[in-house]
């Protein structure tokens, strides 16, 4: 693995963890995520984090997003239960960056 490699793999996985632990701390009228929920929180990362990165190329997009839901399944299976603010799953969708996405969304 090339360093550029190990240095983006290493700020995903913060960014994700981050992402999902804001998620994870949601309080009281908040509704619960679901498996598919917190799945597609995580692909919305995914699809945003491979976008920044420049990732054009749709087989290597799609492999490398199997990957990462492999190697992140642990976290995935975390959020499940977990509280989410009212219309996070709209705001993730419209999120234009991973920090849009864990500072407005998951507030």
């Amino acid at each position: 693995m090339t360093t550029r490699a190990i240095d983006f793999a290493r700020r995903y996985a913060a960014q994700i963890l981050a992402a999902i632990s804001l998620a994870m701390l949601f309080a009281s009228c908040h509704k619960r995520a679901t498996r598919n929920e917190c799945q597609t929180i995580f692909d919305r990362i995914v699809e945003l984090e491979l976008g920044e990165i420049g990732y054009r190329d749709p087989a290597l997009a799609a492999r490398k997003r199997r990957h990462l839901t492999w190697r992140h399944r642990a976290t995935i299976a975390e959020c499940i239960g977990r509280r989410l603010p009212p219309n996070a799953l709209r705001c993730i969708q419209k999120a234009k960056s991973t920090e849009e996405l864990s500072h407005q969304c998951l507030r």
